[in-house]
């Protein structure tokens, strides 16, 4: 979904993306996109879509899930038991509107080889906020591994706001948090 499409017709999208739902017992993936973004014509009215994943047991290497708009960044929902990532990229960006959050809901959240969630804000408008609550625990882990893609990159949660607005909070509510290299 979003405006890849116009874009690969060389015609400038200008309308909001649509939402993007996976139901399924697993989901293995490598090298994938999972994007919903609408900000190639620079305009208030391309709001990205949501993307809402309710799968028992996640693994992602070398992926990306994207809900970015000009007007307003996508909402990203995750409700799993667990959800493990190497080098994989969550993110909702935001221009001219409030952003959305990403959520997380489950068990087992570990974040590693510099995977991250980042919702960031452009200008004046305040940035969504990352929710994370995790029944047995969140691991935010820096190089493991052989795979040289994340060595360069932290592993974490982040907000951000540039060029003024204001960044979202981040809330971690688990009994065991472990952050290291």
């Amino acid at each position: 979904t979003g405006t890849q499409q116009a874009e690969l017709l060389g015609l400038t999208p200008s309308t909001s993306a649509g939402n993007l739902s996976i139901r399924a017992d697993s989901l293995h993936a490598d090298n994938a996109i999972l994007d919903t973004h609408a900000t190639t014509a620079f305009e208030e009215t391309q709001l990205a879509g949501d993307i809402t994943l309710n799968i028992r047991d996640i693994n992602m290497v070398n992926s990306q899930v994207v809900a970015t708009g000009n007007g307003a960044g996508g909402a990203i929902t995750i409700n799993a038991d667990r959800l493990i990532t190497d080098n994989t990229k969550f993110q909702t960006l935001n221009v001219f509107a409030p952003g959305k959050n990403i959520t997380f809901t489950g068990k087992i959240l570990e974040l590693t080889n510099g995977s991250s969630w980042d919702t960031s804000t452009l200008f004046d408008s305040r940035g969504g906020d990352i929710l994370v609550n995790a029944t047995d625990h969140v691991s935010l882990i820096g190089i493991t591994g052989s795979n040289p893609l994340g060595e360069f990159n932290p592993s974490g949660l982040f907000s951000n706001a540039v060029f003024g607005g204001a960044a979202g909070n981040i809330v971690v509510t688990t009994p065991r948090l472990t952050m290291r290299e």
